[in-house]
Parts: C-alpha cells; sequence; structure tokens
C-alpha cells in the first residue's frame, strides 16, 4: 500500500491494510512533515498493525525552492530511531507539476533514489 498525508484516513483503511504486505508512507523532507511520521506509525501499532509498522517505508521527498528541509542524513537518522526503513529522494524539477513522467529526464540522484527504493521495498525485512 502506498500512502501520501491521507495518515488521519487510514483508520477507516482496514480492509485495504489487511492486505497489505508493505506499507510506503510519502512525505516531504520538511520537519513537520516528518514529525507526522512516528504519529502515524504508532497510530496503526495501537489499532493492531504493529507488522506493517514495523516494516514501513518512509520516502521522504526534498522541497524545492527557499522551503526549511532538513538534510537527507538527519532524515535517514530520524527515521532510524523510529525503526523505519528510509529513502530520501532529492528535488528533481521533473517530479514537479501535472504531466506525463519521462523515466529518461530524471536526474541520476533521482533515478538511484528510485531504483534503491524499489530494493528496500522488494528486500528490506
Amino acid at each position: 500500500m502506498l500512502t501520501d498525508w491521507a495518515g488521519h484516513r487510514l483508520d477507516a483503511a482496514d480492509t485495504v491494510l489487511s492486505h497489505t504486505d508493505r506499507l510506503v508512507l510519502c512525505c516531504t523532507s520538511g520537519s513537520d512533515s516528518l514529525a507526522l511520521v512516528p504519529e502515524l506509525l504508532a497510530g496503526l501499532s495501537r489499532r493492531g498493525w504493529s507488522r506493517l509498522a514495523e516494516r514501513a517505508v518512509v520516502v521522504a521527498s526534498e522541497l524545492g525552492g527557499g522551503a526549511i528541509v532538513l538534510g537527507s542524513g538527519e532524515i535517514r537518522e530520524r527515521l532510524a530511531q523510529q525503526g523505519a526503513a528510509a529513502v530520501v529522494v532529492p528535488f528533481d524539477p521533473h517530479l514537479v507539476g501535472d504531466r506525463t513522467l519521462q523515466l529518461g529526464r530524471l536526474r541520476a540522484r533521482t533515478a538511484t533514489a528510485l531504483t534503491d527504493l524499489a530494493r528496500v521495498i522488494m528486500t528490506w525485512d
């Protein structure tokens, strides 16, 4: 199951969660967004979904422009304290906006991060 920050709606998603092998949570690299991760994972655990919470993969997308964000090392450190696997996707202007994505137009660092994400989803226990 892949979700963005509709976390407050996960309390109504038991049917979907019962068929979920791996939960991928998407957030930004902003401290406010990252602060919601422990809340969401704790809420899942309290509701009986501790296995999903323990195996969750968090994807933090770096923001462009003048946004105040955390560095990728600090993001990984914060999420590691929660026991979550983390992948930081660097800002890439090709991912911004409402258009068809063309993999060949992604920056190399972005493509590497997305490849890492696929590896983590498939192998992390």
